[in-house]
């Protein structure tokens, strides 16, 4: 039993555990994630197999999140085992150092003036009635503890912050502004897919309007989204809205509108209108100069046809065909003329707890502190008294002591300690 407890808290099983968690996870990073299963059949050879494991959303497999809860309970074990020597091992290391008797030989006159020299640099002195023992940062000691400490608590609220944030997916378009759950508005200022040289990259000037009244327009990129008001604004992916006016005979009014998907426009009560359902860009043109539509591929830069019926209202009155750009359907008082197509974002809204977020920070903040205690405040003892008429000292605590050593070797030659 002790050495199953031994195995499980130590070191060599937290690397195989990280070890396994990096291999789980490059399958993550390789294939796509969160996909239908139908787009792994036709893009993965392997796609039984994907499906069959849970690489298509590796993050959430029993698998994966067992891996997570060894590695959280290794560390934790770690932090226990280090819990004590770090919290009495001050104590420990003070009764330790009172206990040396031997060391390197000094004279009394030298050992007077290493005291001095330590008095100087502010260690704190314990003595008994054979040696005096001059220490400091013995808090330094709790480094350890605390990085170990730190890791479990990032491990916990790092995955509840992943596995309980909410994470969505909106299409955001020109002419109607995104409207959240809690009253938060997303406008659409501009989208562009190259930048001034030509080169693929896709960015959304948004306007983010919080509940509170609260205003931000800034620009969401890849990998530069947009943080405002607890939530954070990425730039996802892209689709293609049709553009097309609707002009009323009767008054002259004209209307501007974006179409994301299948839509009926109706333009009386009686049911006329026109019902949209699909947009192309490639299709070919017989000789008859009908269009043909040969798939439901969408190309930016290329004109666009557009699948629609027109209805007249009546049960028998419906036309389904395709007309070309810029072309005007009548119905009823009503013009509708198809103008084109333009690209409007996709972006992902996160959000997560405040709470849980500066839980986080503070965990980080904490493994800062602990690396801090490891590697600039180590604990150190210096047991200066004689032995057998001779005097010496020793130092302890320190991993590698060669610079104090010799900074009381320069103590002891003469007049050039350090203040």
């Amino acid at each position: 039993m002790n050495k199953c407890f031994r195995f499980l808290r130590s070191m060599k099983f937290g690397i195989l555990l990280l070890v396994l968690i990096m291999a789980v996870s490059f399958f993550g990073t390789v294939i796509t994630q969160g996909q239908a299963d139908e787009f792994y059949l036709a893009n993965y050879q392997a796609a039984y197999l994907i499906l069959a494991l849970g690489l298509d959303h590796v993050y959430y497999t029993p698998y994966f999140l067992g891996l997570g809860v060894l590695l959280i309970g290794n560390l934790t074990l770690c932090s226990l085992v280090r819990f004590r020597s770090s919290f009495h091992g001050g104590e420990s290391r003070l009764a330790a150092a009172q206990k040396i008797r031997t060391g390197r030989p000094a004279t009394e006159e030298q050992l007077a003036k290493i005291c001095a020299h330590l008095e100087k640099r502010r260690y704190h002195r314990r003595e008994n009635e054979a040696v005096a023992v001059y220490y400091k940062n013995l808090i330094g000691g709790s480094g350890s503890f605390l990085v170990h400490l730190s890791l479990v608590l990032i491990l916990i609220f790092g995955a509840v912050v992943i596995y309980t944030g909410k994470s969505q997916v909106y299409g955001v378009n020109y002419d109607a502004p995104l409207t959240l759950e809690d009253g938060t508005t997303v406008s659409l200022q501009d989208f562009v897919t190259t930048d001034s040289e030509g080169n693929v990259h896709y960015e959304s000037t948004l306007t983010v309007t919080a509940p509170d009244g609260r205003e931000i327009t800034e620009c969401a990129s890849v990998n530069h989204p947009i943080n405002f008001a607890g939530k954070k604004y990425f730039q996802d992916t892209y689709g293609y809205a049709v553009w097309l006016t609707i002009e009323n005979t009767v008054n002259g009014a004209v209307d501007e509108i974006f179409l994301t998907e299948p839509a009926f426009l109706r333009t009386s009560q009686s049911g006329a209108g026109i019902y949209y359902m699909a947009v192309s860009t490639d299709y070919m043109q017989g000789p008859d100069g009908r269009l043909e539509v040969i798939s439901d591929r969408v190309e930016e830069g290329k004109e666009a046809v557009f699948i629609l019926s027109v209805m007249d209202g009546t049960d028998s009155g419906m036309t389904t065909g395709v007309v070309a750009q810029d072309q005007e359907v009548a119905v009823e008082d009503i013009i509708f003329t198809f103008r084109g197509i333009r690209p409007y974002p996709g972006i992902r809204i996160k959000e997560t707890s405040r709470v849980l977020m500066g839980l986080l920070y503070a965990s980080f903040g904490l493994m800062i502190a602990g690396l801090w205690f490891c590697f600039f405040q180590p604990p150190v003892c210096v047991t200066v008294g004689k032995t057998a008429g001779k005097g010496f000292y020793h130092i302890g605590g320190l991993r590698s002591p060669e610079g104090l050593e010799n900074e009381l070797q320069l103590c002891m030659e003469g007049d050039k300690c350090k203040t």
